[in-house]
């Protein structure tokens, strides 16, 4: 015999069943909400590869030197948070692989900003570096706008610079033969000293600019460009609900304006007019408007009727 009633068995099969089915409600509701984070960080992820540009490495360009830029769109109040995140990353580098060149932060208009910042990266690590600036940015619900990844083919120039300083050596070194030449007359002498000289200002200009474009393979330059606007996920800049409920806004805050210039500008007179009436109602108004209401001119006697009967 069981130890409880029928209808109590019943009654405890009925919560075990409905504590079951919360357990496995529960169980699925934490399941999705873990995958609903991993499609979350995915997304960013994706957001920072998908628009960091093509996935050239330094070494499939040998010699190109490579010049960086992005362009973000956050909300202003993220915008510093999220520059002085990307200034953090490239001091923890290093002033080997990374220096801080330029840096600027402007408020425009009250609520609108627009922000800078400069780098000088080691070639390596440049494309490395602004994917994750990139996931910075995705993080801090922000989005890439624009990205532009330019480069100058330095290694072809320096060969080219090398080319033509050798043949200016060869030049000088047969002038300098011309000028051993016995019987040499001074015009030809110093025509030959002239363009011996000339040549070797050449030659430095072509070491100076071999040596900028070894500067310039040594060290990528990066720029971030950071502004405000509306961030959804892709690089569509439309959002119509916010668009929408920025409109509404405007336009309360407009009538709002209109209603309270309106007010100010009616309102002294409405005083004016009130207090006045006020006067003209009170006793000493009334008083005084007796005072000013013209009197009524006396009538003229009416004459006198002949008696009837008169003589005629």
């Amino acid at each position: 015999m069981s130890m409880f009633p029928d209808s109590r068995r019943t009654k405890w099969t009925r919560i075990t069943a409905a504590g079951l089915l919360a357990a496995t409600t529960l169980a699925a509701c934490g399941q999705q909400a873990h995958e609903a984070r991993s499609d979350t960080a995915m997304a960013v992820d994706a957001v920072a590869d998908s628009g960091a540009g093509p996935d050239i490495a330094v070494s499939a360009a040998p010699g190109v030197a490579f010049n960086y830029r992005y362009a973000f769109r956050l909300p202003s109040a993220r915008i510093m948070a999220v520059q002085e995140g990307h200034a953090a990353a490239c001091e923890k580098l290093g002033i080997a692989k990374c220096r801080i060149t330029g840096m600027r932060y402007t408020i425009v208009d009250g609520d609108e900003v627009s922000a800078m910042l400069q780098f000088k990266l080691a070639p390596e690590i440049a494309r490395q570096f602004g994917k994750d600036g990139i996931a910075a940015v995705a993080a801090a619900e922000g989005m890439l706008v624009d990205s532009e990844i330019s480069g100058v083919d330095e290694g072809a120039a320096i060969k080219a610079s090398q080319v033509r300083s050798a043949e200016a050596q060869d030049r000088i070194a047969e002038l300098e033969k011309q000028l051993q030449r016995p019987g040499i007359k001074d015009a030809e002498r110093a025509r030959f000293q002239g363009e011996i000289s000339y040549i070797r200002r050449a030659l430095q200009g072509e070491a100076q600019g071999r040596a900028d474009s070894a500067e310039a393979l040594a060290n990528t330059p990066m720029t971030f460009h950071y502004g405000t606007g509306s961030t959804i996920p892709g690089f569509d800049g439309a959002s119509p609900l916010k668009d929408s409920w920025r409109a509404a806004v405007t336009s309360f805050v407009t009538m709002l304006g209109f209603v309270m210039m309106t007010i100010g500008v009616l309102l002294p007179w409405a005083l004016l007019l009130f207090l006045l009436w006020m006067l003209w109602n009170s006793r000493g108004g009334q008083a005084i408007g007796k005072r000013l209401k013209p009197r009524p001119k006396p009538s003229a006697p009416a004459p006198v009727a002949e008696a009837e009967g008169g003589t005629e």
